[in-house]
């Protein structure tokens, strides 16, 4: 007897047949490919059979077998292969990742005029701070990173926690030299810490907003301490508060708008001060004033944040490591409502703690978020916006990727409630996301897609980052098969160390009248699959394929492996990249609003500041889903000029001489 099935119910089976043999086949490769590696090695290792996956990695940087399958590596590339082979290995001295001059050059990029930025010269070892953790940020000289971290009884950290030190370099060669002897010579003292240089020849004063907005925006967990004293405070106070701070201070300093600053006195803040704060998903002011010493700066920035509407306590490093004063002089606990595994931030607190954005928008960050979304040191976030309108189509779009997500939310004071009942109702499809809400008072205005982009962006929790539209569904395979690209040692060091962007081809249906859903049930789950459908084209084949042309569609249905394409004007894909590595990824620039010009600016820059694109192969593509043109005003095309001419400006003014 034969099962009468309709459409629909044939495509979601046919769906779920060919995922789960997907699934089965990419494990059963994976292991048998690590069989392989194991075995060949140790037959090359002679009757020892000594193997180590450090080995095997070290055999990928310099370009052997144990590659992806027909990848070869040149001596050139294989210096960031090389670093990620070494950190395989484990082990507390990490003195042999250090990068040379030639890698600190090829990856620094930009900061402003003058200076470059280079981050993650020395990565903590071990995983990243927890979501509750309490990283110290500081800004030192030569001499006091030798004084804090060079003490006689270096067997141990300064402290238990993370630290995330920024140093301005001025004799290059000679200052990071000295920086690499320190850090060999005391291999344990910096276990948990990261060190980001600021690289400026002509600058010999200390650029204090600069190097504190590093340090602070490098630091790997939400709530830091910028101390102004680092060689007290950070060896004698931390250890007595950081425990204190974490239970007592986090949802209050993540919630509303409140920061502690600590004296070293009795709580006036008459010597010298230190700023404990959250960075609220990177949603916090930074320094914006240039100070000529380090506590003026801080004292500047609590004014600035004063300003800003935030609410500044006054403690000493004693009151602090009280638990009375956390209990009773804090603001009362903000709302937390339990949903799931999900939390959702009180409305109230979410009114008091948003933070101002251009365009008379307001911003408030983690509003519902995972409680755990157990993300690795290799995961990535997709990360998109979207109006609440796009709610149903948000609900498909982290089915198919499956992944941790970082999702900006655009939308009116009176759909708060209404994001919330839909989150209530989808909790489970939508375990992985965190909501970020950007809240307009009018929507005749036009849609700030860029400054919703960076609210986004800022807020991600994984170190890599995948921005797509909401309107472009993921393959079923694009999440482990980006994965893999990011765990193999090649490219996972190309795209961390060596400023490339991996490229995800885009595609979209021939027919745009099909219904949603039959269109959902039908996506393409391989490379394969898709190659030989009829349905599917590369996206804006007819209307605009200059937004996507140097990605070279005929040469990708045939590539087994990356390839680099060139930058051309207009470019506009999508792309995973590194948010946290060594190089210092440009934000989206928020001139730019409406449908225009929006992603390509942001393509345009990453190409000005050094990054190159290759276009991943495998399994990783997504597909435009049809929508309706959308109803809102779009910039007229004068302004439109306008806004490319003053891009145009900011780029040859930041990027001179690049």
């Amino acid at each position: 007897m034969g099962l009468n099935l309709n459409r629909s119910t044939r495509d979601n089976l046919r769906k779920f047949v060919l995922a789960a043999l997907l699934y089965y086949a990419r494990n059963l490769w994976r292991l048998s490919s690590f069989a392989n590696i194991a075995a060949t090695a140790s037959s090359s290792n002679g009757a020892s059979g000594d193997f180590t996956a450090g080995n095997a990695i070290e055999d990928v940087a310099k370009g052997s077998q144990f590659g992806l399958p027909g990848v070869r590596v040149s001596d050139e590339e294989s210096s960031a292969a090389a670093a990620v082979a070494a950190e395989s290995r484990g082990g507390k001295d990490r003195s042999s990742l250090l990068p040379s001059l030639t890698q600190i050059d090829e990856a620094a990029v930009v900061w402003k005029r003058g200076t470059k930025v280079y981050l993650d010269y020395l990565r903590p070892y071990g995983a990243r701070g927890g979501d509750e953790e309490l990283t110290a940020a500081i800004v030192v000289s030569i001499a006091e990173l030798r004084q804090i971290f060079g003490r006689r009884d270096s067997d141990r950290p300064p402290w238990a926690g993370p630290i995330s030190c920024a140093i301005q370099v001025s004799q290059i060669k000679e200052d990071i030299e000295a920086i690499s002897v320190i850090v060999k010579e005391n291999p344990v003292a910096f276990e948990r810490t990261s060190v980001h240089l600021l690289l400026s020849e002509a600058m010999m004063v200390v650029d204090w907003s600069s190097a504190w907005t590093v340090a602070i925006k490098a630091s790997r967990t939400d709530l830091v301490v910028a101390i102004s004293d680092p060689g007290t405070s950070l060896t004698e106070q931390l250890d007595e508060v950081s425990s204190t701070v974490e239970q007592h201070y986090v949802q209050s300093l993540k919630l509303q708008k409140i920061i502690i600053r600590i004296g070293t006195g009795t709580g006036n803040g008459d010597k010298s001060d230190s700023l404990l704060f959250s960075k609220r998903g990177g949603l916090l002011p930074m320094p914006a004033a240039d100070s000529k010493t380090r506590n003026g700066s801080i004292m500047e920035w609590t004014e600035q944040l004063r300003g800003d509407g935030f609410d500044v306590d006054v403690m000493s490093w004693s009151d602090l490591a009280s638990k009375d004063v956390a209990v009773h002089e804090m603001k009362s606990k903000p709302a937390l409502l339990e949903m799931g595994s999900m939390y959702v931030a009180g409305l109230n607190e979410m009114v008091q703690g948003s933070v101002d954005l251009p365009r008379n928008l307001k911003a408030f960050t983690n509003f519902i978020a995972p409680r755990s979304t157990f993300a690795s040191d290799y995961d990535v976030s997709l990360v998109t916006q979207m109006t609440f309108d796009k709610r149903e189509r948000l609900v498909k779009l982290a089915s198919a990727w499956g992944g941790v997500m970082s999702v900006a939310v655009f939308l009116s004071l009176p759909q708060v409630e209404d994001l919330v009942r839909f989150v209530r109702n989808n909790h489970f499809i939508l375990r992985y996301c965190s909501f970020h809400l950007v809240i307009y008072e009018s929507m005749n205005a036009l849609y700030p897609i860029n400054i919703i982009r960076n609210v986004a962006s800022d807020a991600a929790e994984t170190d890599y980052i995948f921005t797509v539209d909401i309107d472009f569904m993921p393959s079923l395979a694009s999440h482990d098969t980006i994965q893999s690209y990011l765990t193999d040692p090649f490219w996972g060091g190309q795209v961390r160390g060596a400023r490339a962007a991996m490229v995800v081809p885009a595609f979209e249906y021939t027919v745009s009248n099909r219904p949603e859903a039959e269109l959902f049930g039908s996506l393409p789950l391989t490379k394969t699959e898709l190659v030989r459908s009829n349905d599917v084209k590369p996206f804006h084949l007819d209307l605009f394929f200059a937004g996507q042309k140097p990605t070279d569609y005929e040469r990708w249905y045939k590539a087994e492996q990356p390839y680099e394409v060139q930058f051309e004007e207009k470019y506009e894909p999508y792309v995973v990249l590194c948010a946290r590595g060594h190089s210092l990824v440009p934000r989206y620039w928020d001139g730019f609003i409406g449908y225009r010009t929006n992603k390509a600016s942001w393509i345009k820059e990453l190409s000005r500041a050094g990054w190159r694109f290759y276009v991943m192969t495998g399994g990783a593509f997504v597909i435009h889903m049809y929508h309706d043109i959308s109803s809102r005003p779009t910039m007229r095309l004068g302004k439109l000029y306008d806004m490319e001419a003053k891009f145009n400006n900011y780029l040859k003014e930041r990027y001179a001489g690049t």
